[in-house]
């Protein structure tokens, strides 16, 4: 199987891993012999490339259960698409783009990943969702933008909510230095406030971040 690196980081209890998606539909399948669940999902997905990311995304959480002697179950998802694991109260997040899936796990805290190729088109958009400061930092630099967004959909993600603005409401307080380290965020909503920290790093021309742990 290309499950290409797991890690699990013993500081926060968080375990990551990502999968290049090189399989056919039908050895995904029979990888994961699918429950009911899981099935229930995967039978209303039309898209051959879609349901290869559904197979392998579960494949890889039932590998990172593995650091917690926990069996998978599935995945089920609420109103807003948010994914649970079935039978465990642990915190996951899944991302996929083009053939890499990756997914984070956390038995205590709130988590949430992105995956995004780095790709010159990211400047394109990258005034639409940086404010000043990160747009000198990152405007210039598809591997940087690439970064900033990931960085801003993990804000997202995990806020698990609607009605934020990339730009005004999900913020990047330090930059990324090298192609693997942390980065401390900040989502803003009004008076409110919430600070996570944040890694990030750099696999085969994608950009990767998720959060570690709140800092508050």
């Amino acid at each position: 199987m290309p499950i290409i690196e797991k890690k699990y980081f013993y500081r926060s209890n968080l375990s990551w891993g990502l999968w290049h998606i090189t399989e056919s539909l039908e050895e995904l399948f029979e990888a994961l012999c699918p429950n009911e669940i899981d099935l229930s999902y995967l039978e209303k997905i039309g898209h051959e490339k879609k349901k290869k990311e559904f197979l392998a995304s579960r494949l890889l959480l039932k590998q990172l259960l593995t650091y917690y002697e926990l069996e998978y179950k599935g995945v089920i998802k609420d109103d807003i698409l948010k994914p649970y694991l079935v039978g465990h109260k642990y915190h996951i997040s899944i991302s996929h783009s083009h053939d890499y899936a990756t997914a984070v796990i956390h038995p205590n805290f709130k988590t949430a990943i992105d995956i995004e190729l780095i790709s010159p088109k990211m400047l394109d958009i990258a005034p639409k969702f940086l404010n000043s400061e990160e747009a000198h930092y990152g405007l210039q630099d598809a591997r940087k933008a690439t970064l900033l967004w990931c960085a801003k959909e993990t804000l997202y993600k995990i806020y698990h909510g609607r009605g934020l603005i990339f730009k005004d409401n999900l913020f990047v307080r330090s930059f990324p230095s090298e192609t693997d380290g942390f980065i401390e965020t900040e989502i803003c909503v009004g008076s409110l406030s919430w600070q996570y920290q944040m890694h990030y790093l750099e696999r085969n021309g994608y950009g990767i971040t998720f959060v570690e742990h709140s800092v508050i």
